[in-house]
């Protein structure tokens, strides 16, 4: 699991950085559908986050890890949207 997949997931799990994280995305007027169509604002943002909590992720991790040619669902993804906890912000193409 790399970094940006290990935040993501901690993220969910932490009501106050998921709380924090939509914030950011509404402040930064973002529709909040998918982080590849993200502002550079909310990415920023996202970034921040990470660093506050530990994680060592860049730009170029972020985008790669979104990236809908690049990227795969990971065995808790298929299971939380086949429980029915799809979150509206991920992007899982």
């Amino acid at each position: 699991m790399n970094q940006v997949q290990a935040f993501y997931q901690d993220m969910e799990k932490n009501p106050e950085i998921w709380r924090q994280f939509k914030q950011i995305v509404k402040d930064s007027g973002d529709s909040g559908k998918s982080i590849n169509h993200a502002s550079e604002e909310t990415k920023e943002g996202f970034l921040k986050l990470a660093e506050a909590a530990g994680y060592t992720i860049t730009k170029e991790d972020l985008n790669k890890f979104f990236s809908e040619d690049e990227r795969e669902l990971c065995d808790e993804e298929l299971d939380s949207i086949a429980g029915g906890k799809y979150n509206t912000y991920h992007h899982y193409p």
